[in-house]
């Protein structure tokens, strides 16, 4: 670009040059002429001579126009002639592709004739890296090998049609040239490194079931050429032609583990020789049990933050230290349960924005699903439910609406005393932002469930408070026993924790590893969400990162993307002090999204 504006510089001084010049010999021609029509008899010897110095000037001038202009001539022609491949690689322009018969056709590009009577459309190309030659003689589109990438992992070649899952990978494979094509003589061995780039945003990924692929000497043959040839410019940064074209790395991809399933089965598994090493820390034997159990939620620091509010506290521990220990008791036994019930209703309703806070519309639809809540008869209309406690049946009156949505406010503007130094800890958060009267933390979550228990039980005079507390978990357990994907220990032991799945992840490690950096952003919005480079992925990165896969449709959505996030994350630490941990992935947490994913 600085070449261009060089050059083109040059050309507006050479012909303003020009211009003057011109303008300098007819004006001096108009002044010639006024004075030879004004000069007297007497002063002939005078103009004869002044007539000599015009003539010289005149033709002085006239050499100097020639000059100017035919500079301007042998720039033109430098410009025609001179070829710049930096320079015309940053130049977008149209390439001519012939069209394979049964290939598809975008409506939305023009279609040309060609002399031989077949059709050619007309795509628009950002860059001539991706194209070294166009033979319209071929069925198909020829495309040459792009550059080297820096990091680059031989495997196998691929099959001569490539499917969906390989395509729209997304990544980049460098194939080796040891391994000849099969069952076509056209094909010859490919280039002896060679690599096959393929963008994200494109046309065809995500859409079409299959793309066809054929090695060449020259290239590859593909049916539809918009995977390799379209280059887009990513979301910050530079938009040179470097950066457009960053790849991913390669990867190793393998259809299956290297070790047999059947003999992984009679091996038990273990967590240290895993890639979830990670977890190792955070498991926990169930005593008289094979399962295990792993840490998600410090219920100890959260319920110390909750108790820091003094009514709250006063409503806990002022009927007396054993009432107190009974109401702890029975939520910290069921923690797991409670902060389960807090994700899946904060991620599911509360979208991108307030997937770690539950917002009034969840915890309505949660006190609704559970069963405690009027759905649909109006004020001084009752309705009423029973339960099954410690061997009696209750009859319940269900609250109203406007019961529950005075302690979701009554909760959120009773700030605890440490709210101050909770606001300084926070000030990079996006996702715990103290807002009052908009949504519960997980600290408020649990003083909600005391209040509803007191309304619910207490002041329909059927039992004390600590009795109400042990009722209303219980209710829970009923309720959400059978919603297992609640409890993320189940998918981990059922599923996930195996050597069948562990080996594979190991053959792909690469591949996961490069996701991971890939997209891990340092923006503002990112941090605040708590992505930190090389080391937390936040759900701002995974939603990109899934809408760059294309996955989402009718059935997976935003809101299981959501749950899915939250569903990995291990919060072992303090709630606020380490708010990165309770919010973000690390690489291992990572691993079992994508498994979750799967």
């Amino acid at each position: 670009e600085q070449a261009a504006l060089a050059e083109k510089a040059e050309e507006e001084q050479l012909t303003e040059q020009a211009a003057k010049i011109q303008r300098v010999a007819v004006r001096n021609l108009v002044k010639e002429s006024m004075r030879n029509d004004f000069k007297k008899a007497d002063g002939e010897k005078e103009e004869a001579s002044s007539e000599v110095g015009s003539e010289e000037a005149e033709v002085k001038e006239e050499e100097t126009v020639l000059d100017a202009i035919q500079q301007l001539e042998e720039l033109h022609k430098k410009k025609e002639t001179e070829f710049d491949p930096e320079q015309d690689l940053m130049r977008p322009h149209l390439a001519l592709f012939k069209h394979s018969s049964g290939g598809r056709v975008y409506q939305d590009l023009p279609v040309y004739k060609l002399p031989d009577g077949s059709e050619a459309y007309m795509y628009y190309h950002s860059a001539q890296e991706a194209i070294q030659k166009i033979d319209t003689s071929w069925q198909r589109v020829t495309v040459g090998p792009p550059p080297k990438p820096e990091l680059g992992v031989d495997i196998q070649l691929p099959p001569q049609n490539i499917t969906l899952a390989v395509l729209q990978a997304g990544f980049e494979f460098v194939l080796s040239a040891d391994i000849s094509q099969l069952g076509s003589q056209r094909c010859a061995p490919v280039p002896p490194r060679y690599s096959l780039q393929l963008r994200q945003r494109v046309h065809s990924l995500g859409v079409h079931a299959q793309t066809s692929v054929s090695w060449t000497r020259t290239g590859v043959v593909i049916d539809d050429p918009l995977p390799l040839l379209f280059l887009v410019p990513r979301d910050r940064g530079t938009r040179s032609l470097r950066r457009m074209t960053e790849s991913l790395r390669s990867f190793r991809y393998l259809s299956s583990p290297q070790k047999s399933i059947k003999d992984t089965r009679d091996e038990e598994f273990q967590l240290s020789d895993s890639v979830f090493s990670e977890l190792q820390n955070q498991a926990v034997l169930v005593p008289g049990e094979t399962r295990r159990c792993f840490k998600k939620f410090s219920f100890e620091s959260s319920w110390a933050v909750a108790l820091d509010k003094p009514n709250f506290y006063k409503l806990v521990h002022g009927r007396g230290s054993e009432v107190g220990e009974k109401i702890t008791q029975s939520l910290s036994s069921r923690s797991e349960l409670v902060y389960g019930v807090f994700k899946m209703y904060s991620s599911s309703i509360g979208g991108v924005g307030n997937a770690f806070n539950l917002q009034l519309n969840g915890f309505s639809t949660f006190l609704r699903e559970l069963g405690v809540l009027k759905n649909g008869k109006g004020m001084g209309q009752h309705e009423t439910f029973e339960q099954t406690f410690r061997g009696k049946k209750l009859k319940l009156r269900k609250l109203d609406s406007s019961t529950t949505d005075t302690i979701f406010i009554v909760v959120n503007r009773s700030l605890p005393d440490m709210k101050k130094t909770v606001q300084a800890l926070l000030k990079t958060s996006i996702v715990f932002s103290m807002k009052i009267d908009e949504q519960l933390h997980i600290f408020e979550f649990l003083e909600t469930l005391v209040r509803v228990a007191e309304a619910l039980y207490c002041q329909q005079k059927i039992s004390r408070l600590e009795a109400g507390v042990e009722a209303l978990m219980q209710l829970m357990e009923n309720v959400y026993s059978k919603e297992k994907p609640i409890e993320s220990d189940y998918f981990r032991e059922d599923r996930m924790l195996n050597w069948a799945v562990n080996s594979i992840l190991d053959e792909n490690m690469p591949m996961f590893k490069a996701l991971f950096e890939r997209y891990i952003t340092d923006s503002t919005e990112a941090i605040g969400y708590g992505s930190i480079p090389h080391t937390l992925i936040g759900l701002l990165d995974w939603m990109k990162m899934l809408s760059d896969f294309g996955v989402f449709n009718s059935h997976f959505t935003k809101r299981e993307a959501c749950f899915l996030f939250v569903s990995s994350l291990s919060n072992i630490e303090h709630p606020f002090k380490k708010w990165q941990r309770c919010v973000a992935l690390t690489f291992d947490q990572f691993l079992e999204s994508m498994c979750r994913l799967a």
